[in-house]
């Protein structure tokens, strides 16, 4: 009887031993393991990659199902004040990646480049709206004093195309169509944006490059107009 007794005691100490056994928390990744997961997380997407942007950041155009995916759902989460998006927009998103976390450029954002005057780096910023008109936007890295780029006489452009001149900083192409649709004429412009990075309210073409008009089968344009004179060595 007396044996049982011990015995039914060293039980409940068992029991009791186990039940309250202090429950350890499970270690917390430090920041650096965070972003290497993240990393690998974006390696994932390397097909949504469209350029990469002289101060580090690679560009990546997203299409919007993806958005809805971690990382960049946490991205938009934690979207900039400077960007000029509408979340119930259905299009694809672009965001910047610079090695240790995501920003969220926008959804309305067609592409990023970026040039640099004296020490001081800009970002040009194409954006749209639904019906394809857009305007270029001028900031600093990471979105600091957003200032729209004056094109022209006109506030918004259909934006056909922009591309920088490799041979000489802060030079620009932005080709800008007539109006939305075919059989519309296209005119391509340079454009000096060391004028828009010293005074945003100024007038930056420098001159028209090529004008040509867009078919209306879809299949091809017209002959193109040259300005052999309109180059960045000629201003």
């Amino acid at each position: 009887m007396k044996a049982r007794s011990i015995l039914s005691l060293m039980t409940t100490l068992t029991v009791l031993t186990v039940s309250y056994a202090p429950i350890c928390a499970q270690p917390q990744p430090k920041q650096e393991e965070r972003t290497s997961q993240v990393a690998q997380n974006i390696n994932q997407f390397k097909p949504f990659e469209i350029g990469r942007l002289s101060t580090g950041e690679k560009v990546l155009r997203v299409p919007r199902e993806v958005m809805l995916q971690s990382p960049f759902k946490e991205a938009i989460q934690r979207s900039t004040q400077n960007s000029d998006t509408q979340i119930d927009r259905p299009i694809d998103g672009v965001f910047l990646w610079d090695g240790s976390q995501m920003l969220f450029a926008g959804y309305d954002v067609e592409s990023i480049l970026d040039f640099k005057v004296g020490n001081q780096s800009y970002w040009l910023t194409r954006v749209r709206a639904p019906d394809g008109a857009g305007k270029l936007k001028l900031s600093q890295p990471r979105f600091v004093n957003v200032k729209v780029v004056n094109i022209n006489t006109s506030q918004y452009q259909f934006i056909d195309d922009v591309k920088k001149d490799n041979k000489t900083n802060g030079f620009f192409y932005v080709s800008i169509r007539n109006g939305n649709g075919l059989g519309v004429s296209v005119i391509t412009y340079l454009v000096d944006l060391r004028i828009a990075a010293a005074n945003p309210e100024r007038n930056v073409v420098v001159c028209e490059s090529s004008r040509y008009t867009q078919l209306r089968s879809g299949n091809g344009v017209s002959p193109t107009k040259n300005n052999p004179n309109c180059k960045p060595g000629n201003r």
